[in-house]
């Protein structure tokens, strides 16, 4: 994204005509600011020629960015120094002349003045590292080239040889020959991209072709040709500004953009004549100091472009006669200068940063492979992800029958069979995880060991990725079927956590493993089952698994059925509870807080799988110490049938009942079932059908359940038990606190009282009154007829 060029200049253009203003204040004004003018006139100079280069540019977003930081700092500046400019010109003489003297202004000026200074640094420092600006030198040093203006056709035998060295080398003769054209260190730094892309487009469209045609005379000076070559550049790399290296050359007409190293392009690298001609380069390779070679006008070429096709042209190419098995074609780029311990620098592409022979060995013959080692090319070489040759030949993902000759090639120059690469693989690893079962057997025979792994071995990696056959042949050469993965788990658990049962779990059950091993935190194989479908677990029940096994870690020292139940929304879980009952599970084991499988069924309020333990010999009245209830506070042992009416669960609550729950149980300081019922009359209904007793009162409060309801203001609910039977409690009412609960809350007092039967009411009326009088007899008498009044 760039900005548009009238808004990108602004803030420069605003600026210098503010340092304009300025000046010409300082200037009239003497003494001290006549001083700082000169300053301030060098910063508005600085100015105007940003103005001038970056006229008509589009900017970055992040050039811009920089470009208003800094402007901004000037004008403050400015803005600061004319406010003291102003300052002193609203001074009258007399005033003006003691200001004068006493030198007032010294420090205020001190300090504009070194900020002035910071401002034109950091401005010519933009300049000198903006990519405009590189950009217009390199076009400067094209345009001399091509008119045949500069020097540089001299290289040195020097220069040359370091053409193979490291990369640091060739940077630092680069870094040279750009500081020679006015291009700093900061700002080759800055643009270190952009120039090699630049470089190496100008060589590829010919851009340091000269346009005059020259002729030799005898004294080695060379006349210029009244013809002129109509050669122009194609294309350059485009700059943030927009525009391309052509600009200043000439227009540019329409051409390729950047070819891959692997394309033809390089063709026109591999036909050029060296610039520097073996005859010659051979003639002075023999003297001890500098010697330079003489190239021939015709031939002339900066030694800029000279090291730039070096450092990704002839490379590149290297690496692409590799890719196509093209030897000979390697071995005369490698003569050109190529770097044969060089690396693929392209981008997006799978092999960058791929050593030449980590290519040779992903992509071409054992030849190829042959040779390069030949060359002295190390056998240890390694490619970013540490990984070996072995390590790549090993990945390689259709085994060419070459492949194999690869293998042994490696092998036979002294290759590590046991490396460690990439997370600690080793080649055996690799081929058993890709299911090379030629690549493995190679290995093997070689003597790879079975049991190298970074954590685990190669049997582990192969049960992991599913392959059957490789398993199979990994426990043929001897593997370990009861080795542990790097969890310390044995390798079946890693089966059983992929999720394998079709070949890999039966196989390895077939050849000795435990299926009742343990990990080494004494977990059972079929614990980690249970996530892994009915088909596993049945495997290893199959096998002799333990359905009773108790594991230690798991939730207070649950049994598989009880975890199996918790899990029971899990899809299939129901299928596996009723597998578990099936072979001989304990229903009745109790974990550390004493509670059965019934329990959790209730609790997690699978009605199906309640019912089937209950039809397999669960008890229904099971005791279980209670939760912590919200409401009340009970820490006492309570039933299946308590747990399914606190959590208000119908369907629960019918099938307990039905199955022969006791209706009629109570704690030892608690409530009876049929006041935790209250909140459904169809439950009271279900339990008074089965015994429940509706005069039956809490240990606590000695409240019934239609106390209860009333206290509750449950009055739908104190009207059906009423008509169910449920006495009045006549303490409880004599008290008046079902009158003053009842008129509490307006409206439901009527609905009350016309539901109960009036004759109760009045009753209640006349032995109040009786009793207040002390008329015994005719409280007894009261009471005779109203055998539901308590």
């Amino acid at each position: 994204m760039s900005i548009d060029p009238l808004s990108a200049v602004g803030p420069v253009v605003s600026a210098a005509k503010h340092a304009w203003t300025v000046w010409k204040s300082c200037k009239a004004a003497p003494g001290s600011f006549n001083n700082i003018s000169a300053e301030v006139l060098s910063l508005h100079a600085l100015l105007k020629e940003v103005e001038e280069t970056l006229e008509n540019q589009k900017l970055s977003i992040s050039t811009q960015a920089r470009l208003e930081i800094i402007t901004g700092g000037c004008q403050s500046l400015l803005e600061d120094l004319q406010a003291l400019v102003k300052k002193y010109e609203s001074l009258g003489s007399q005033s003006k002349r003691t200001w004068d003297r006493l030198n007032w202004d010294a420090g205020e000026i001190s300090e504009l003045r070194a900020r002035l200074t910071s401002n034109t640094v950091l401005l010519t420092a933009f300049m000198s590292t903006c990519q405009i600006v590189v950009e217009q030198k390199l076009n400067l040093l094209v345009q001399e080239f091509r008119d045949g203006k500069h020097e540089g056709s001299v290289l040195t035998v020097a220069t040359i040889e370091s053409l193979t060295h490291e990369e640091q080398d060739r940077w630092r003769s680069i870094r040279k020959e750009l500081e020679d054209i006015g291009i700093s260190v900061a700002a080759f730094e800055a643009n270190k991209d952009f120039i090699i892309d630049w470089f190496q487009q100008a060589i590829q469209t010919g851009a340091f072709e000269e346009q005059s045609m020259f002729r030799e005379h005898e004294d080695g000076i060379s006349d210029v040709d009244s013809t002129i070559s109509s050669h122009t550049i194609q294309q350059l790399p485009t700059t943030e500004n927009g525009s391309n290296g052509a600009t200043m050359i000439g227009q540019a007409s329409t051409g390729p953009s950047l070819i891959s190293p692997e394309s033809e392009v390089h063709s026109d690298l591999q036909a050029s004549p060296d610039p520097t001609p073996r005859a010659e380069s051979s003639k002075y390779g023999n003297q001890q100091e500098l010697q330079t070679v003489k190239i021939s006008p015709a031939q002339r070429q900066s030694r800029l472009s000279a090291l730039f096709i070096r450092l990704r042209g002839y490379n590149n190419a290297f690496i692409g006669a590799l890719v196509r098995n093209d030897l000979e074609k390697a071995k005369e780029l490698v003569t050109k200068g190529a770097n044969i311990n060089g690396a693929y620098t392209g981008k997006h592409d799978s092999r960058q940063d791929f050593p030449a022979i980590c290519v040779a060995v992903r992509e071409s013959t054992a030849s190829t492979v042959s040779w390069l080692l030949d060359q002295g090319v190390d056998i240890r070489t390694t490619n970013h992800d540490h990984d070996t040759l072995l390590h790549i030949a090993a990945r390689r993902f259709q085994m060419e029958p070459y492949m194999y000759d690869i293998l042994d090639l490696l092998i036979r120059r002294g290759a590590n069979l046991d490396a460690k690469g990439c997370k600690g693989l080793t080649p055996l690893c690799i081929a058993g995880a890709l299911n090379h079962q030629g690549a493995v057997l190679r290995l093997l025979q070689y003597g790879a060991d079975l049991r190298i792994g970074h954590q685990d071995p190669p049997l582990v990696h192969a049960v992991w990725c599913g392959h059957v056959d490789m398993v199979s042949l990994l426990i043929e050469k001897g593997a370990d079927v009861n080795t542990m993965n790097s969890m310390s788990k044995p390798v079946l658990s890693t089966a059983i956590i992929k999720g394998m049962p079709r070949d890999i779990i039966p196989y390895l059950l077939t050849h000795v493993v435990n299926p009742n091993a343990r990990t080494n935190t004494h977990e059972p194989l079929i614990y980690l089952a249970l996530d892994r479908g009915k088909d596993i677990v049945a495997l290893l029940i199959r096998a002799g698994a333990d359905v009773n096994a108790r594991s230690t870690i798991h939730h207070l020292g649950s049994s598989l059925l009880q975890l199996a139940i918790l899990k029971q929304n899990q899809p299939g879980m129901q299928d596996i509870v009723e597998l578990i009952i099936e072979h001989g599970a304990d229903i009745k084991y109790r974990n550390s807080e004493r509670r059965t499988a019934l329990y959790y069924a209730v609790q997690s309020g699978n009605v199906h799988i309640a019912a089937y333990l209950l039809d397999h010999g669960a008890n229904p009245n099971d005791k279980a110490p209670a939760p912590v209830f919200a409401d009340r506070g009970e820490n006492w042992d309570i039933c299946a049938l308590q747990v399914a009416l606190h959590k208000k669960d119908n369907k629960m609550v019918r099938s307990l009942v039905e199955r022969g729950a006791d209706v009629k149980f109570q704690p030892l300081a608690g409530r009876p079932l049929l006041r935790h019922a209250q909140y459904d009359s169809d439950m009271v209904d279900l339990m008074l059908e089965h015994g429940a007793d509706i005069e039956a009162r809490s240990t606590d409060d000695m409240f019934t359940v239609l106390d209860e309801a009333v206290q509750s203001r449950n009055m739908h609910m104190a009207c059906h038990l009423v008509r169910l039977g449920a006495k009045i409690n006549y303490d409880f009412f004599k008290s008046g606190r079902w009158s003053q609960l009842m008129f509490q809350t307006p409206g439901h007092e009527m609905h009350f009282i016309n539901e109960v039967r009036r004759d109760i009411l009045n009753g209640y009326r006349m032995l109040q009154i009786h009793l207040d009088n002390r008329n015994l007899q005719s409280a007894r008498n009261t009471l005779e007829p109203n055998a539901s009044v308590r």
